[in-house]
């Protein structure tokens, strides 16, 4: 069975929509839900190009309304992995839209990787659920058999408005991978500090089987504080959880599609359901 070529980071940011802005709704959302980097050795050089759509149907205290993100990626693969990746996300929620615009790259290093970049959002609507400035540095590496080492780290600002300070977030989120064949299960514990109102925890489990060469299933799991922290209380109240699963499903030998849905609740007065669909074809 050959092993997938393609890496693909889906499932990225479910952002909420409220008269305050808060800082984790990305940040802890694009950890819990991207997928791992996988390496595949003598793999020539390619461009690819990713295409992601989400719509979900969130309540939010008496507010009852949709999210929609839309996200489309240019990377160009070296060693099987983005040497470089540009996205550009469209996010629109109960209809106010904001836009995102991040860079990246992966460096295979030893029996690991490391992965860094920066992202810049748009000024936005009135309500504006993005960050100003990112910047985020990820390693793996492995440590013993087939079990890796993974560390994240992630710097987020947020411009503080008249009537509203919600502070910069920093996250630090280390875990352990088990690759095995064309699998791989990992579990992650994650630390969010905000400058303005304290910290928050959080845990994610996740898992990718390949079925068989055309079909792959992923599945996962993060509960903790915060995870989408839709209204601006202590942590210890914003208790939830996430959870999600899909098929990848290969079509042709360089095209890929993805569908797959998730369920969330936050406290008592939120709910989230979303379908979700994306491809990648690679040049």
């Amino acid at each position: 069975m050959r092993i997938r070529k393609v890496v693909v980071i889906t499932l990225t940011a479910l952002i909420a929509s409220c008269s305050v802005v808060s800082a984790e709704q990305i940040a802890v959302q694009q950890e819990v839900m991207k997928e791992k980097p996988r390496f595949v050795e003598g793999e020539k050089d390619k461009v690819y190009a990713h295409s992601f759509y989400e719509y979900s149907w969130v309540k939010q205290g008496t507010r009852k309304g949709n999210w929609q993100i839309w996200q489309n990626r240019v990377a160009y693969l070296e060693e099987n992995v983005p040497a470089l990746y540009v996205d550009f996300t469209k996010y629109r929620r109960l209809g106010v839209n904001d836009y995102t615009i991040d860079i990246g790259s992966y460096k295979k290093v030893n029996k690991g990787y490391i992965h860094g970049g920066v992202g810049y959002g748009g000024p936005g609507a009135e309500q504006d659920f993005i960050y100003r400035f990112k910047a985020f540095l990820e390693a793996e590496q492995r440590i013993i058999g087939y079990l890796n080492l993974n560390l994240n780290a992630q710097y987020r600002h947020y411009p503080k408005k008249e009537a509203e300070t919600d502070g910069d977030v920093f996250i630090l989120s280390p875990g352990l991978v088990y690759y095995f064949g064309n699998h791989y299960v990992s579990a992650n514990y994650g630390i969010s500090l905000n400058t303005e109102r304290g910290s928050a925890s959080f845990g994610i489990v996740k898992s990718y089987f390949v079925l068989n060469e055309h079909i792959g299933l992923y599945s996962g799991i993060a509960v903790g504080q915060r995870l989408y922290d839709i209204f601006p209380i202590a942590a210890a109240k914003q208790g939830g959880y996430i959870l999600y699963s899909g098929l990848d499903v290969g079509v042709y030998k360089h095209l890929k599609l993805r569908i797959g849905g998730s369920y969330s609740e936050e406290g008592k007065r939120f709910i989230k359901r979303s379908l979700d669909c994306g491809g990648v074809v690679k040049f």
